[in-house]
């Protein structure tokens, strides 16, 4: 009898005790947040088999909570935002064999801003934030435009460009590079109207043409041409890793499911830099050409000015929805340099923005 009670003394005990403990996982090494695992590119998780070794930052890595014995913590884990984090670090360095994921600092606004600074030469993504935060992807959609038309005349300048009805199919609000239904231009020169120019004239009329040429003729109206030509950009997007967005339209202005974030902006942004013949005609502040009957053309450059980083290219933008924005290509010290901002209030701070990420390069 005095040996039960002995073992039922033991049980309550025991049973108390682990009542009050608190249960210490991973997320508590790293300040909530985080779990083991990994995010992959289309959203899914699966393990990843590169481990972060925190060497004899371990400390440091996990924290200072009195509460947790540090002899009990992993010297090596890998990391994944968790879905729903109780708080949110102002900047993880995450571990991956993929060379677009790298520092990621994260705000807790509504609307967040998001930017990035990618090293074409390397391959590196050396600064983010917000990389992963949705948004749309505004003008800077006309740099894909742009490529999967490229793709499709095999980077024929000189191919013609008709220009027809499709240009009814504009938004009122559309900006617009002064073509006209009935006239023919080049490849080159439709490329400017909307590279240069910004003009979602040229979006459509491209879209148009292009999906024609890939079809090899198509009875198709002009609205099932340009959309054609958008399942053909987001098969474009594909191929380079852009798994986070889904284009709608050629010209970027707002419709309901379209959306990017500010890592595939910097993927886009990075393959234009890499194609010589757009990157070009994205960093020309005036184009002169004309349509193939005589009438001349100009197009003038909307790049913000920017007196001590002179931007060599690529787009800017602005909607209700996010803002200003602006994909910025920049030689830095020999370096190819693509910036991408987003969620800013005015046009001043999207080119602040743009030289403070240009100057952690260097931080």
């Amino acid at each position: 009898m005095k040996q039960s009670k002995l073992l039922l003394c033991l049980v309550l005990s025991a049973t108390t005790l682990c009542a009050s403990c608190e249960e210490i996982t991973p997320e508590d090494y790293f300040g909530g947040g985080y779990k083991l695992g990994y995010e992959s590119e289309t959203r899914g998780t699966e393990p990843l088999d590169v481990d972060v070794d925190f060497g004899e930052d371990t400390e440091e890595a996990r924290g200072t909570d009195p509460n947790i014995d540090s002899s009990a913590a992993p010297t090596a884990l890998t990391l994944e935002p968790a879905d729903t984090p109780d708080t949110t670090p102002d900047e993880v360095q995450v571990a991956t064999v993929d060379p677009f994921l790298s520092v990621i600092k994260e705000d807790k606004d509504d609307k967040p801003q998001a930017s990035g600074v990618f090293v074409v030469g390397n391959n590196t993504i050396t600064y983010g934030l917000n990389l992963d935060k949705q948004t749309e992807p505004g003008g800077v959609t006309k740099l894909l435009t742009a490529l999967t038309a490229f793709d499709v005349f095999n980077g024929a300048l000189t191919a013609e460009i008709d220009i027809g009805n499709e240009l009814n199919l504009l938004d009122s609000d559309s900006k617009r590079a002064g073509l006209y239904s009935g006239k023919i231009v080049t490849l080159e020169t439709a490329l400017a109207g909307l590279l240069v120019a910004g003009g979602n004239d040229a979006a459509y009329s491209i879209a148009v043409n292009a999906a024609e040429t890939a079809l090899g003729g198509s009875d198709l109206d002009k609205a099932a041409l340009v959309k054609y030509f958008v399942e053909m950009m987001n098969e474009k997007a594909r191929t380079l890793g852009m798994d986070a967005s889904v284009f709608v339209n050629p010209d970027g202005i707002h419709a309901v499911g379209q959306a990017t974030t500010a890592r595939d902006m910097l993927r886009l942004s990075a393959a234009v830099a890499e194609t010589p013949a757009l990157a070009k005609l994205a960093g020309t502040r005036t184009y002169s050409g004309n349509f193939l009957d005589g009438t001349s053309l100009k197009f003038e450059n909307s790049l913000p000015v920017i007196a001590s980083h002179t931007p060599e290219g690529l787009r800017s933008g602005y909607s209700d929805d996010t803002g200003y924005l602006f994909a910025g290509l920049f030689n830095e010290n020999g370096k190819t340099i693509v910036t991408f901002v987003t969620g800013c209030d005015t046009p001043d701070e999207r080119v602040s923005r743009t030289v403070e990420l240009l100057g952690r390069l260097t931080a």
